[in-house]
């Protein structure tokens, strides 16, 4: 028992009749979807109180947020802007925001960054107590001291 073959002509044709062009309420349909998905998105992206560069990145097209996705992406904003603004470079946040970097290679960058700026910072504090110059207020607190200067 042999199977009829459909050409491939055949049955493409026979896919149009059956589906066919999207009606114009179909398309009506889904361009409604698609309004009420951005005015979700723009409802909670205002609603979540971020700064306007922010703003424009999660609003750009390339940065793909969707309505089931907004939250995670305001708080992926809200974290990157705090390590930029850390850094110091909050003008580099809008990037990582509008390409979704991860958190880790976020810092990882920013880390780089900052290294090459300067010296590091040194966040001891002094071993003795005439590196924090003791010895010099005593000296100018002295009432001698003050007398004799006026």
């Amino acid at each position: 028992m042999t199977r009829p073959t459909l050409r491939f002509s055949s049955a493409f044709g026979k896919f149009k009749k059956v589906f066919g062009k999207p009606s114009p309420q179909s398309e009506a349909t889904a361009s409604q979807l698609d309004k009420t998905e951005r005015t979700i998105i723009i409802q909670a992206i205002d609603a979540a109180g971020l700064k306007p560069d922010l703003i424009l990145a999660l609003l750009a097209p390339e940065a793909g947020v969707r309505a089931a996705t907004v939250a995670h992406r305001i708080e992926h904003a809200r974290a990157v802007a705090d390590l930029c603004v850390a850094a110091q470079l909050g003008d580099a946040a809008p990037r990582y925001v509008i390409h979704e970097t991860h958190i880790e290679q976020v810092r990882h960058e920013l880390e780089e960054a900052v290294a090459d700026h300067g010296p590091e910072l040194s966040t001891t504090l002094p071993q003795s107590r005439d590196e924090m110059g003791v010895r010099q207020r005593r000296a100018r607190l002295d009432p001698k001291n003050v007398y004799a200067k006026r």
